[in-house]
């Protein structure tokens, strides 16, 4: 009988695990991620456009939609990434959370103000929160890293455009 191998580093099989400051970052340069939740007793997944800002994810979705996936306060994963095929390279980024309805209308109005535009017509206007509670990722592969535009846009636009919260 084998014993499984101990001590095996995620390096070891061509994955670099990446520390809380370049997950953030990595996550703040794509405009799409995907929730998963829980639905009738089975996991669910949807994609959805989203912001980061001051810690947390924000989404846009419809009101029924919404009460659906947060009920109670109920924790959520949302996961984000880039790849590129050509180099076999990319990175994943995986938030766990309590997702919340966002009720606050001084970060509602903030919000307003960020390209948190959902791709799905429909009346959209509930917005959840899920505060990165716990953060992870892994970036794949020796190729250049998969880049996008919408990266510099997200970055000044939180940079400049919402005011520190309150404590």
């Amino acid at each position: 009988m084998t014993a499984e191998p101990q001590g095996i580093a995620a390096s070891d099989f061509g994955l670099l695990e990446l520390n809380r400051e370049e997950c953030l970052s990595l996550l703040a340069s794509v405009p799409v991620g995907r929730l998963v939740y829980t639905s009738r007793a089975m996991p669910a997944i949807v994609p959805l456009c989203f912001v980061l800002r001051q810690g947390s994810v924000y989404v846009r979705t419809t009101e029924a939609a919404g009460l659906r996936m947060t009920r109670d306060g109920v924790v959520v994963a949302f996961e984000a990434d880039a790849f590129d095929g050509d180099h076999r390279s990319g990175w994943s980024v995986v938030v766990l959370g309590r997702a919340v309805t966002e009720t606050d209308p001084f970060v509602l109005t903030q919000l307003d103000e960020l390209p948190l535009v959902p791709w799905a017509s429909g009346d959209r206007q509930q917005v959840l929160r899920i505060p990165v509670d716990l953060i992870t990722g892994r970036r794949v592969g020796t190729g250049p890293a998969p880049h996008t535009n919408h990266e510099q846009l997200i970055v000044t636009t939180t940079r400049q455009t919402i005011a520190p919260e309150e404590s």
